[in-house]
């Protein structure tokens, strides 16, 4: 991952202020294409190639226009080198050395001395910032989670932890580990800019609760098996998070950013995938990206301030301009951080389809939600995100969505009439289907006829499922069930032998008791062996879509760190605390 060579611009007056927004960055790459963006950077990540066409594959930018020219700005050397000479940077230890020369040349420009390359204690290090020409309150800012260089972390071999973070990780393990069986790395989990395409801003209240999440610790997965993705077999985790940093960035269009580091042990196979693989590729660039798996409740409209969902107190679309100002949603605390996944590059299924008429996609027992108006407040949302491609994808639990036929500020003419109203709406499961009414009645009993045109709404997949549940309603009931044979070929192919339809009901009813016992299992030894750290939405979205092998991985899993965490001698069977007097705990009890 290469340094970008040093270049010579006019100096800008040393009293200039420093920022590099979204139109700094725009404004370059109109005039001179992505190689102007790169020379402005100290630093760039070559996965995507040479000159990447990726705005965040560059850091430490310094350069930018001011007036008609590019200049070096005093501030954004002296920024750039700050942020640098941290440990908790996302420069690599062994491209540290390479960025502080090309610094060290602009601050000779400026006939300053550049500092030692070194450890610098915090104390030093305000220092250094005064020197630079930064006041208190700005000092404080640029402070915040300082994290000095290790002794050894200019020459340290990427993925060995420092005896600090040694000392934290060990506080998980359940047994002393050694520098040499761990791999630690960074990575930025998610900030607070507006996604692209998606319209939804994450709060620092959100980024807040996200960071104590991840210092408390949650699983590195691969490919968010819990959103029912076909990838490789679903696992507990292949590694944690163990600390987290919310920090002021240096992106454009971002204030904040979450930063996180993980650790993986070495030496591990899980469901054939060993944790020495994931390291490798982690080292050699195969795996680049990784993705949070996230929740929230609030869901604020950036133009109103009520809840974007409700269209009874906000009319408003995200994408849209009113007055001048772009509407998206603001995700607010509280909410929670489930997982982070490494995630193949462009491997999103679903993403090609979001645009269809329906605002869910169906992928097994979460669905892919397009549109959060008109959702239900009590509808629990989970979310993905990719802070390196700036995607995301929300999901809801398929039961959880109540397909219903609603009309929302309807006006209609006294004694009925035949005009649809400017302020009239119509959703039917999500879906603005206001253009297909075609007659409204309003009658003296305060009852509403809504009459809609079949031949637009037939092919819409929501009313052809309701017609379909319609007719299966109006069949008779019968005391004994059609006896219907799957082929020859299937039965061998699924059980091994002929089996009929009734038999083979049977089997499946059974496999869900059986599912179902095992889940509440699970559940039990979870709470037992995370106590108050247990996430029981979180979990429960990943038992729905486990199979029986899965969930007893995850049992005998949770059976191994509860017993790790009791003193020999104690026994407690899992269930005992619902013969407690009071019934059962509050859910409170059970969330992380």
């Amino acid at each position: 991952m290469p340094v970008v060579p040093y270049r010579n611009f006019p100096l800008a007056d040393k009293g200039v202020s420093w920022s590099f927004s979204a139109a700094d960055g725009n404004r370059l790459i109109d005039a001179g294409g992505w190689a102007l963006f790169k020379r402005v950077h100290t630093w760039y990540d070559n996965a995507d190639g040479n000159t990447p066409e990726n705005k965040s594959a560059y850091k430490l930018p310094h350069h930018k226009y001011v007036g008609d020219s590019v200049k070096t700005v005093w501030r954004g050397v002296t920024a750039a080198m700050s942020r640098l000479m941290q440990a908790k940077t996302q420069i690599p230890d062994n491209d540290r050395r390479g960025c502080y020369n090309h610094l060290s040349k602009h601050y000779r420009e400026f006939d300053e001395d550049p500092p030692e390359f070194r450890r610098y204690e915090e104390e030093e290090f305000r220092v250094l910032l005064r020197e630079w020409g930064y006041d208190e309150s700005e000092v404080e800012i640029m402070m915040q989670d300082y994290e000095p260089l290790t002794e050894t972390s200019p020459g340290r071999k990427y993925g060995t932890p420092t005896a600090s973070q040694l000392k934290k990780i060990n506080e998980f393990a359940k047994r002393p580990l050694s520098k040499e069986e761990v791999f630690v790395f960074p990575d930025k989990l998610v900030g607070d800019m507006i996604i692209p395409d998606r319209y939804i801003q994450i709060h620092k209240s959100l980024l807040n609760v996200f960071k104590e999440d991840a210092k408390k610790g949650v699983s590195v997965l691969i490919d968010h098996p819990w959103a029912g993705f076909s990838r490789p077999k679903p696992a507990i985790g292949y590694g944690r998070t163990f600390d987290a940093h919310l920090k002021k960035s240096m992106a454009e269009n971002e204030e904040w950013e979450l930063l996180a580091d993980h650790y993986i042990v070495r030496g591990k196979e899980i469901y054939g995938i060993s944790t020495d693989y994931i390291i490798d590729s982690i080292e050699d660039g195969t795996f680049f990206d990784t993705s949070i798996g996230w929740g929230a409740d609030t869901f604020e409209c950036s133009i109103c301030g009520n809840d974007y969902r409700d269209h009874s107190k906000c009319d408003h679309y995200i994408g849209r301009e009113y007055d001048g100002k772009m509407c998206y949603v603001i995700a607010k605390a509280p909410g929670f951080l489930m997982e982070n996944s490494i995630v193949f590059d462009g491997a999103y299924p679903g993403a090609g389809v979001l645009s269809s008429v329906d605002n869910a996609v169906e992928t097994g027992e979460m669905m892919l939600i397009d549109d959060l108006k008109n959702l239900d407040s009590g509808v629990t949302l989970f979310h993905t995100y990719s802070a390196r491609k700036g995607k995301l994808l929300t999901y809801a639990r398929r039961g959880d969505l109540e397909k219903k036929l609603t009309v929302q500020g309807a006006k209609f003419t006294k004694g009925g009439g035949d005009k649809v109203s400017n302020k009239f709406v119509m959703f039917l499961g999500g879906v603005d289907v206001t253009k297909h009414v075609v007659e409204l009645q309003d009658s003296n009993d305060g009852e509403v006829k809504i009459t809609l045109s079949e031949e637009s709404l037939k092919e819409l997949p929501l009313v052809k499922e309701m017609i379909a549940n319609a007719v299966d309603a109006a069949k008779p009931d019968t005391a004994d069930p059609p006896e219907t044979y799957i082929t020859a070929e299937q039965a061998k192919e699924a059980l091994g032998s002929d089996v009929s339809a009734t038999e083979f009901i049977r089997f499946a009813k059974e496999g869900k008791s059986y599912l179902s016992a095992l889940r509440t299992e699970a559940k039990e030894w979870g709470i037992r062996a995370h106590g108050d750290k247990y996430n029981t939405e979180a979990w429960e979205a990943r038992f729905v879509i486990a199979g029986s092998e899965e969930l007893n991985a995850f049992i005998e899993t949770f059976k191994d760190e509860a017993n790790a965490a009791i003193p020999a001698g104690r026994s407690t069977a899992p269930g005992a605390s619902k013969d407690v007097a009071g019934g059962d705990l509050p859910d409170e009890a059970y969330k992380a």
